[in-house]
């Protein structure tokens, strides 16, 4: 502001935006073993009962952003996720809300994928294989 003489100095104002999202999504599956036999072909790496839910409540906050699936511990250079029948390359899947658009869409997407070695050979790497899931939100504005 300026008066005849002299002109006020600038101040400044933060403002914090809050976004407001509830609940994070949950991912589900049951706890169960998976057994995989050299030569024995890809097994699956979730249950068939699996579910993601994100209990929002308000419906515009229920959005998946993202699934991302990564083996933790690979340890071959053979070890390997199939998915939909096909190797990919390296230790880790993104799904994204350009693949999908609702949770029944991201689980049936988790449901292709497998763990696969195609070592044939018996080898020293009877180590466990580690599997892990994050589901992310997209938190709208309001």
């Amino acid at each position: 502001m300026a008066d005849k003489e002299r002109i006020s100095d600038v101040e400044g104002l933060n403002i914090t935006i809050q976004l407001e999202d509830d609940e994070p999504p949950i991912f589900s599956n049951s706890s169960r073993v998976q057994i995989f036999l050299e030569d024995g072909g890809p097994i699956d790496l979730f249950d068939p009962t699996l579910t993601i839910s994100d209990a929002d409540n308000r419906e515009e906050d229920r959005v998946i952003l993202e699934v991302l699936v990564t083996l933790s511990n690979p340890v071959e250079p053979e070890d390997q996720i199939v998915f939909n029948g096909s190797a990919i390359s390296g230790s880790n899947i993104s799904f994204t809300d350009l693949d999908c658009s609702d949770e029944a869409c991201f689980q049936n997407l988790l449901a292709l994928l497998q763990y696969n070695n195609t070592n044939t050979e018996p080898g020293s790497f009877m180590l466990d294989r580690r599997f892990s899931v994050q589901v992310c939100n997209l938190v709208q504005p309001f």
